[in-house]
């Protein structure tokens, strides 16, 4: 989430893209710390019952939303479950989400590390190759010479 909207990277079964970040239940679960924020029936929980994702469409009445930080500290978004009808949420279920929370940012994290690998091989050639070019144009004759029966 950042600045005041929140964008829906990833989702099966709902139509939204992206919602206004101060209704937003993944505001609520970055908040909640570095655990999963349940809530079983929106419309019995006063932080949301008048949320206008609970009131109206979607019609939100489950969540369970496990933050997403990266390895430093910096909370990215939430892994989230929702539905339109309230639901039990058990422990172990609270624990799967977490360890696809863990997983996804396990997953973000290599995919920067590689990013940052690439960028720095492909720094390290550029340099190579400047460093290469002037050890090559001093190996080569100023002139090729002139051979015998043969044409330029």
């Amino acid at each position: 989430m950042y600045g005041t909207r929140g964008w829906v990277k990833a989702r099966v079964g709902v139509t939204a893209t992206e919602t206004a970040r101060d209704v937003a239940f993944s505001a609520h679960a970055l908040l909640h710390g570095d655990v999963v924020l349940e809530v079983r029936d929106a419309r019995l929980d006063p932080r949301f019952l008048d949320n206008p994702l609970v009131t109206s469409a979607p019609c939100i009445r489950f969540y369970a939303g496990a933050p997403l930080t990266t390895h430093d500290g910096f909370n990215l978004g939430t892994l989230c479950v929702i539905d339109d009808a309230p639901r039990e949420f058990s422990a172990e279920d609270a624990e799967i989400l977490e360890e696809l929370a863990g997983v996804v940012m396990d997953e973000l994290e290599l995919r920067r590390q590689a990013r940052r690998t690439v960028s720095q091989a492909l720094a390290l050639q550029e340099q190579a190759e400047r460093t290469a070019r002037p050890m090559q144009a001093s190996l080569l004759p100023p002139e090729l010479p002139q051979l015998d029966g043969v044409d330029r």
